[in-house]
């Protein structure tokens, strides 16, 4: 015993694995310990994994450092088949392996890894090798990092594979592991996807909360979600190479970011007006310099656009250049859940032969919702969210776009103090939309709701297994 802590305190949320390679990167979970074991007798656990396994192991949570007394494992000879596997809970288990357990703590760094995805109640279960990095900028700062991971077979997969409720609708080779670190419902993020889709934005990101274990550690809940990219399901674009230099392949598909982080990115500029921008897409392994000096030039042009004395005119205004549709719906979804950091970080895309640069997706809603103190309560904030925090003069961008006649801003009367009412309903928020944006969404909407839910912790089988909780050493 040790301040208080025993061997059997420490097993909590350490984990059984099953494999058939010796390094355990094809490994699958067999049981996480969800209950503090009894102390000095033997705790058993049915396990219902149908799989045969060469190698089993026991993984300590992190920073246990707990030694097991006893150890057994029983079940019959065979290799079995792929029937049933673990879930920790009724969300869907993501388990990675990286090699030599390598655990990826910077940016830009590539870890060949394995990743396995059990999902249908243990049903069904997809495998593949992949690439894994951290991703994201400040919430890469934190303990459990967000991630990156593309599939290393040279094939593009749907997540979900199979799940007539769940299954992705891209079929693609990167995707996102969101942290939520900063949201402890851990929701925020899916509740404003909800907002986007129901706003008609041509793009929402498609996710679903997924349990994840990196190397045997359960790190908790986590977003599987799309990879903000290029794809007939994603943003719906052409993809640029580095031959598409003519004055035709020259004007699309580009994918950018007004972005605080923009400085840490490889390729990126600051507009004339101040605004740090990064380029995704095309990205740092193809883009050429004709291509960049592309979109930059054609960026500033728009901003100049914007901020000249006759920006609202029809032939010679901003709307020439700037999708007021698009901006529009983006900044309203925004501002209804009030994201704080709607204007740190704003994606922004433009198509092969289309003048205007269109907006979204929405993004990083981990503070919004009543996350941030300097805007709670939301609904009581009588002021534009937008302004509470800004990357370079993007606020100075908006105000200007929003001070226009014919805008939202217009039709609220320059007044936000009343948009702490649309906050509190949104059949309202979308007739706004209906008014100004094109096509019209629909006004009469049903109370929010998740596709999914969080569920108790459920045991599993693997044949039958027995441990004995020992005092820490």
């Amino acid at each position: 015993r040790e301040n208080g802590s025993t061997g059997a305190d420490r097993m909590l949320l350490s984990l059984f694995e099953g494999a058939n390679r010796p390094d355990f990167l094809d490994a699958v979970p067999l049981y996480l310990i969800g209950d503090t074991p009894a102390q000095g007798v033997t705790t058993s656990v049915d396990i219902e994994v149908s799989r045969g396994f060469r190698y089993v192991r026991y993984v300590g949570s992190a920073g246990s450092y707990c030694n097991v007394a006893e150890l057994a494992f029983y079940g019959h000879e065979g290799e079995g088949d792929d029937s049933h596997f673990y879930q920790v809970t009724g969300l869907p288990t993501v388990s990675i392996h990286v090699v030599d357990d390598a655990v990826p703590e910077q940016k830009g760094k590539d870890f060949d890894s394995y990743i396995t995805i059990t999902y249908e109640n243990g049903t069904l279960i997809q495998e593949y090798p992949i690439l894994t990095r951290v991703r994201g900028n400040f919430s890469a700062t934190h303990e459990n990092k967000p991630y990156r991971i593309k599939f290393n077979d040279g094939k593009s997969h749907r997540m979900l594979k199979g799940s007539a409720r769940d299954e992705s609708p891209a079929k693609a080779k990167k995707w996102t592991l969101i942290n939520n670190y900063g949201d402890k419902t851990l929701i925020r993020n899916n509740v404003a996807f909800e907002v986007s889709r129901r706003m008609g934005m041509p793009f929402t990101p498609w996710c679903r909360c997924v349990d994840v274990i990196l190397n045997g550690d359960y790190r908790g809940c986590y977003q599987l979600t799309d990879h903000v990219g290029l794809d007939k399901e994603r943003i719906n674009i052409v993809e640029m190479d580095n031959t598409c230099t003519d004055s035709l392949t020259i004007t699309g598909g580009y994918l950018i970011e007004m972005n605080g982080y923009a400085s840490q990115d490889p390729i990126h500029f600051t507009s004339r007006h101040g605004n740090p921008i990064s380029v995704n897409d095309p990205d740092e392994d193809d883009i050429q310099p004709e291509q960049f000096n592309y979109i930059s030039n054609y960026f500033n042009a728009m901003e100049d656009r914007v901020f000249a004395s006759n920006y609202t005119d029809a032939q010679t205004g901003y709307r020439k250049m700037l999708d007021l549709n698009t901006f529009l719906r983006y900044f309203l979804a925004c501002e209804y859940n009030g994201n704080t950091d709607m204007i740190w970080q704003v994606f922004m895309y433009k198509q092969r032969s289309d003048s205007l640069i269109y907006t979204g997706p929405v993004w990083d809603n981990d503070l919004a919702l009543d996350n941030d103190f300097n805007v709670y309560p939301g609904n009581e904030h009588e002021e534009w969210t937008y302004k509470v925090r800004s990357a370079g003069n993007w606020s100075a961008f908006v105000s200007r776009i929003l001070s226009g006649p014919g805008t939202t801003a217009g039709y609220l009367g320059a007044n936000p103090q009343g948009f702490a009412s649309y906050r509190s309903g949104h059949g309202r928020l979308c007739g706004l939309l209906a008014h100004h944006c094109k096509p019209e969404p629909k006004t009469q909407l049903p109370a929010l709701a998740l596709p999914y839910t969080t569920v108790a912790l459920q045991p599993a089988r693997l044949g039958h297994m027995g441990c004995r909780g020992g005092r820490s050493a």
